[in-house]
């Protein structure tokens, strides 16, 4: 599976999630991890880009007006299109392996 179908799981699974919180999820998980599966400069860079495009959308809520939503969506819009990218295999294979421990961990909870 691509991350992108990954994340397209991860986002059904729950109406409220949206594609930078699923993002931000595995970033933390991965950076909480060391990198173990993907130590690779372009697997860090890309997570690096994923950080600051959700401190961007976070910077957002300091500010008012009619165009406040429309930010959102062109911001969450990025993260739907940059999950859409060809990644490299380590990342590709480190967002398979959140998406596990995350299935891991919801069966866990139910029990």
């Amino acid at each position: 599976m691509t991350p992108y179908q990954i994340f397209v799981e991860a986002v059904k699974e729950d109406p409220n999630k949206t594609f930078r919180e699923a993002w931000s999820d595995f970033a933390i998980w991965e950076s909480a991890r060391g990198y173990r599966d993907d130590p690779s400069a372009p697997s860090k860079d890309a997570l690096d880009w994923v950080r600051q495009l959700d401190e961007v959308a976070t910077g957002l809520d300091e500010f008012e007006g009619a165009a406040k939503e429309q930010c959102r969506n062109a911001l969450e819009a990025a993260f739907v299109a940059f999950a859409r990218l060809n990644h490299s295999e380590e990342l590709c294979s480190a967002v398979r392996r959140w998406r596990e421990w995350r299935l891991a961990e919801k069966a866990e909870q139910s029990c």
